[in-house]
C-alpha cells in the first residue's frame, strides 16, 4: 500500500472502464487521486466514493484533456493547499 504514498496521480478517463481501474489501484497504493472526467460527473463521484470507501483519497475534477486551457488550470487541491475527499 504504502509504495505510492505521498504522490499524487491525475488519471485522465478515470470515471469509467480501464481510468476507473487505474484510478482505484493507484489509489490502493497509496496514491491520492484525481479522477478526471469531460461530461458525467455521477460517475467520477461514484469513482471518488469507492476510493475513499476504501480509506483512499480523491476527488472529481472536470477537465476536456483535449482542451488546452483545461489542462493548464491548476485542479489539484493538493498543490492549492485546500482539503481533499477523505471519509
Amino acid at each position: 500500500m504504502a509504495a505510492l504514498t505521498g504522490m499524487v496521480a491525475i488519471v485522465t478517463g478515470s470515471s469509467r472502464g480501464i481510468g476507473r481501474a487505474i484510478a482505484t489501484r493507484l489509489a490502493r497504493d497509496g496514491a491520492r487521486v484525481v479522477v478526471t472526467y469531460n461530461t458525467n460527473r455521477a460517475q467520477a463521484e461514484a469513482v471518488v466514493a469507492e476510493i475513499v470507501a476504501a480509506d483512499g483519497v480523491a476527488l472529481a475534477v472536470q477537465a476536456d484533456v483535449g482542451v488546452t486551457a483545461d489542462i493548464r488550470r491548476p485542479c489539484c487541491p493538493w498543490r492549492c493547499r485546500a482539503p481533499p475527499y477523505r471519509r
